[in-house]
């Protein structure tokens, strides 16, 4: 028979446990809610806002200001204006021969060249090799020549070998047939060879060089520059400030070079016009012998364009602007920032000329 009280019994032990252990983990929840409570708290509270900074200038609220006062001194704007060099004749060479290996180019860009001067030549090993024999064979038939000419007078000259002398005129005859046919044949090779090399036509500079090596009658493979027929140019907003006639001192890496500014129509290009980014071309004309220039080469021009002599300076950061109006801070009677208009004329870099509204020596609030 079925044991009615001992499973009633168990249930029941049982039950009371699973009690206790629900009311442990209760307690231990309710405990670790009131932990985090008060750090929560923290973030439901509303955040201080920062207080404002006072305008009076106390003791206690000075130091988070900056200050700068009004001096006097002298103003100058300048423009730093890059400027090209441009050789105004210019010698242009190429080979006449399409898809011919470069055999040797002797200068390079910025080596001075005279007149003549051979620059570079195709590679024709064959053409080399033939007229270097006919070059000696040639001057084999000339040493040859003067020496049978030499024996022909010396026969002639004596009784004693006039028998001779037929023999020796035969011989002279001879030889000079050999050397008028050796004499064309290598003038034909030198022309030959000639017309594969490139020479110098100008004195000046190579200013390039086509680095491409295979020959191309299309494209300049030599570009030789005259220094004494030359110019600088540059593409500034501050044309205005620069009429023709007057001199200006450029800097170049090979060192300073006076210039004066001249009309374009004086050197044979159109007169310039203003592009839309407001700028124009003007250009220089050095009045000193230059060094070694290329196309390449640059210049710095420095220009003074504008300048206040003994004028009241006011620091650009002392300054804010408001509808076109320029304004100042400073402390008033009562040790509160206060702002006043200032009239400023000339901007140079980080600062103003001051025109009417602050005085020498006046301190004013930066912050």
């Amino acid at each position: 028979m079925y044991n009615y009280a001992n499973y009633y019994f168990c249930n029941s032990n049982r039950g009371k446990d699973v009690e206790s252990l629900l009311k442990r983990i209760i307690c231990l929840l309710i405990t670790l809610f009131l932990a985090v409570l008060p750090l929560s708290g923290c973030f439901l509270l509303p955040e201080e806002e920062t207080p404002p900074v006072l305008a009076v200038l106390d003791e206690e609220t000075a130091e988070i200001y900056q200050y700068s006062y009004v001096t006097r001194g002298d103003l100058e704007q300048w423009a730093s204006i890059t400027c090209q060099f441009q050789s105004l004749q210019q010698e242009a060479l190429t080979f006449q021969y399409d898809g011919r290996t470069i055999g040797a180019v002797y200068v390079a860009v910025g080596d001075g060249v005279e007149p003549g001067q051979l620059l570079a030549e195709l590679e024709n090993a064959e053409l080399d090799a033939e007229l270097e024999a006919a070059e000696t064979k040639l001057a084999d038939l000339t040493q040859e020549l003067e020496s049978a000419r030499s024996n022909l007078a010396i026969v002639e000259s004596s009784s004693d070998l006039a028998w001779q002398t037929e023999q020796y005129r035969t011989n002279v005859i001879r030889l000079e047939e050999d050397y008028a046919v050796a004499e064309a044949r290598t003038i034909e090779l030198r022309e030959q060879k000639q017309s594969e090399c490139i020479y110098a036509g100008i004195e000046g500079t190579v200013s390039y060089i086509r680095s491409y090596n295979v020959s191309d009658p299309e494209n300049d493979y030599v570009i030789i520059s005259d220094r004494g027929d030359a110019c600088f140019y540059a593409d500034t907003e501050h044309y205005a400030s620069m009429p023709a006639g007057m001199e200006v001192t450029l800097s170049t890496d090979e060192g300073d070079v006076t210039c004066v500014v001249t009309e374009a129509s004086d050197l044979g290009f159109p007169e310039p016009t203003v592009s839309e980014r407001g700028t124009s071309r003007v250009y220089f004309v050095p009045t000193t012998e230059l060094a070694m220039m290329t196309d390449s080469s640059k210049a710095k021009l420095e220009l003074l364009l504008d300048s206040r002599r003994d004028v009241l300076i006011v620091q650009a950061r002392a300054l804010f602007f408001a509808g076109g109006q320029a304004y100042a801070y400073y402390e008033n009677e009562n040790g509160v920032r206060e702002a006043k208009p200032v009239e400023v004329g000339l901007k140079v870099t980080g600062k103003y000329e001051v025109l009417s509204g602050l005085t020498e020596g006046e301190e004013l609030v930066v912050g």
